[in-house]
């Protein structure tokens, strides 16, 4: 039985979001540009051997012939484009939001991370996490208190909303404290 992995829709790769929680997997990845694009090979030529594919959000088959990764990076030997998005993940700014040709690139590297089972997003959102953490961790038990009271306000006035509501209030009450401190 084949295994099939969708990748994200077209709106959702082409994102802000999107294209900051690829630079941050592909600094966990922490590859060489020329090991990047020999994991992709790897990765997406071993799942389609294995007879499994590749769907677009339309439930479309993607093909991936031998020369698709070299095409989708322009055919640039150095490989340019994975260091401006890596760029880009330790905070450079971009000069403009990610361009629709840009779609195949997307879709490669997001194939690999979800058969690598490593979906980006998922990798973002797992480090956000983690670096809230760290910053109520390192909370003095005067400030941890005020912080924890803050919450319990928070959460009385987000009563009833979205969990995502109350979720992110939380993230800029953290992210409050966090420059407070100087971290």
């Amino acid at each position: 039985m084949s295994k099939i992995i969708q990748v994200e829709a077209r709106e959702r790769l082409l994102s802000v979001d999107y294209i900051e929680a690829l630079a941050l997997a592909l600094l966990i990845l922490g590859l060489s540009r020329r090991k990047v694009l020999d994991w992709l090979a790897e990765l997406i030529f071993g799942w389609l051997e294995q007879g499994n594919i590749v769907v677009d959000e339309f439930g479309n088959e993607l093909i991936f012939t031998d020369e698709t990764i070299d095409d989708v990076h322009g055919k640039d030997a150095s490989v340019r484009v994975i260091s401006s998005i890596i760029d880009y993940g330790r905070g450079k700014p971009r000069k403009r939001r990610p361009r629709f040709t840009m779609i195949a690139l997307l879709r490669v590297y997001d194939s690999a991370f979800k058969i690598a089972g490593r979906a980006v997003l998922a990798d973002a959102r797992r480090a956000e996490v983690e670096r809230m953490r760290c910053i109520v961790r390192s909370f003095n038990p005067v400030r941890r208190a005020r912080y924890v009271n803050e919450v319990r306000k928070l959460r009385s006035k987000h009563k009833g909303e979205r969990q995502a509501h109350f979720s992110a209030a939380v993230r800029r009450l953290r992210l409050r404290y966090a420059e407070e401190m100087g971290l």
